[in-house]
């Protein structure tokens, strides 16, 4: 094939005409079949990119920007939790970027789960993002963490970790005397709930 005049830049009119002229014409692989061991060869995982490449990758970027609309588009999206569900699917276990055999915790693989998230959210959203204990409220943009806690512990209380009314929003400052000491505080987040009247519910 020929490799043409690379490095060149080509005027608006060159590349209109060359458009043009292309109109018509078959492309280089039409009527043609790849050899099979050049698609076996695809197929093959090449394994990890050495710091040489991800070097060239980077230096081709530079200068090269997404428009700003299409960045706010992309941030502004908001996914189905059916889409949400199947990107989730796509990339759970082996299928996984970055799995390493299973090494990971239970603990962490279900606060990582979309029903964690969801039960998070869920509990956030009550309590209107404002921390129950000091009325801290949480302010776009801010560096105040929000953090959902549990009242009944994580770990003794399975059947509880997707519960709403098991939750209670904290800011950081107040969560963090409750580490260890959980049980303390049990009936003062309890009462902190029913005062807004929360209905017992499972995500």
């Amino acid at each position: 094939m020929p490799k043409g005049n690379p490095g060149i830049p080509k005027t608006e009119e060159h590349r209109r005409n060359l458009s043009i002229a292309c109109i018509g014409r078959p492309g280089y692989w039409t009527g043609k079949k790849m050899p099979e061991e050049a698609r076996a060869a695809m197929r093959v995982p090449k394994g990890p990119q050495s710091p040489e490449h991800i070097a060239k990758c980077a230096a081709l970027r530079v200068g090269k920007k997404r428009p700003q609309s299409v960045i706010d588009e992309l941030h502004n999206r908001e996914h189905t939790l059916e889409s949400r569900l199947k990107r989730r699917l796509s990339q759970l276990g082996e299928k996984g970027s970055g799995w390493k055999g299973g090494i990971s915790p239970e603990n962490e693989r279900i606060r990582q789960s979309s029903e964690f998230k969801q039960w998070r959210i869920a509990v956030f959203r009550r309590d209107s993002f404002i921390c129950r204990k000091c009325g801290v409220k949480h302010i776009a943009g801010s560096r105040l963490q929000l953090i959902p806690h549990h009242i009944k512990r994580f770990a003794e209380f399975p059947e509880l970790r997707f519960l709403v009314s098991n939750g209670i929003t904290l800011c950081d400052s107040c969560h963090k005397p409750t580490i260890g000491h959980e049980e303390e505080f049990e009936s003062e987040f309890f009462d902190l709930i029913k005062e807004e009247n929360i209905e017992n519910c499972h995500l």
